[in-house]
């Protein structure tokens, strides 16, 4: 594997992508927005190192670079996700809203009487 200014780029690119990726869509717990860029980098080039090392290859040139790279971001931040306790999927701005806090009342509010004149209109 070359270390080569495209390669560099195209792996930081694709795995900071799939980290915010999985930032907007995985609910529940995870590293923050920067901590999921970072797992998608580790990941990006745990894919290509993969892809490389076993021989596999989806399409030759940048594209299966991207290809690589992508899958291995992804499959990192799923095991990531796993074991942090599940991996729920769904959009955050889906998800409901808390309701906000209402005041509670300090009990019946007292009934005053209507003060009555002697005049009818």
């Amino acid at each position: 594997m070359t270390l080569s200014l495209p390669f560099l780029a195209i792996v930081l690119v694709v795995g900071a992508g799939a980290g915010w990726i999985a930032d907007r869509l995985a609910t529940g717990k995870g590293f923050g927005m920067a901590g999921d860029a970072v797992v998608g980098v580790i990941g990006a080039f745990a894919g290509v190192w993969a892809a490389r090392h076993f021989g596999v290859a989806v399409m030759p040139g940048n594209a299966g670079l991207v290809i690589h790279a992508a899958a291995g971001a992804i499959v990192l931040l799923a095991l990531v996700r796993v074991s942090q306790g599940g991996l729920s999927l769904g959009s955050k701005a889906a998800a409901p809203a808390k309701k906000a806090a209402v005041p509670v009342a300090e009990g019946p509010r007292p009934v005053r009487p209507v003060p009555r004149s002697g005049r009818t209109v």
